[in-house]
Formats: C-alpha cells, sequence, structure tokens
C-alpha cells in the first residue's frame, strides 16, 4: 500500500501502523483487547502496528471507527 498525493508522505503499511499504534495506547487498548474489539486475534493487530500486514478492507471501517481516524488514512480506496 502505497500512495502519494503531491506534498504529503506516501500512505504506507507502516507509517499507517503507526498512527494505529498511537491511538491505541492512547486509548490504553492492550493489543488484546484492541482485537477483541475488532474481532480479530492479537497477533493481527501487532502485525498491522508494525507494518509486516496491511489491514484488510473488511476492517478498516471497524479499525477507523474504534480509534477515530479518517478511513482514507488506512486505505485511500475507502474514502
Amino acid at each position: 500500500m502505497s500512495t502519494a498525493i503531491r506534498g504529503i508522505a506516501p500512505i504506507t503499511n507502516k507509517r499507517v501502523g503507526r498512527i494505529i499504534a498511537l491511538e491505541r495506547r492512547a486509548r490504553h487498548l492492550t493489543l488484546a483487547e484492541a482485537g477483541t474489539r475488532l474481532g480479530v486475534d492479537h497477533s493481527t493487530i501487532a502485525g498491522w502496528e508494525q507494518g509486516r500486514r496491511p489491514i484488510p478492507t473488511k476492517h478498516v471501517g471497524n479499525v477507523a471507527e474504534l480509534f477515530d481516524v479518517d478511513p482514507a488514512l488506512i486505505d485511500p480506496n475507502a474514502a
């Protein structure tokens, strides 16, 4: 996943992962708690946060809602 807009850094799995990790920690959620709320294993959340796995389209809306971020920040095609 890499989309560039003039003047804005490209959206990458690693960049999205950092945002998700920061938002999860700001809400004082463990990986397990976030995973339970999103219906995925804690290791999946860890993979997203580390940029090893892209967030599947089917989870973009729920992730965006849980962390109060624009879905387009996670997946530019979700807008």
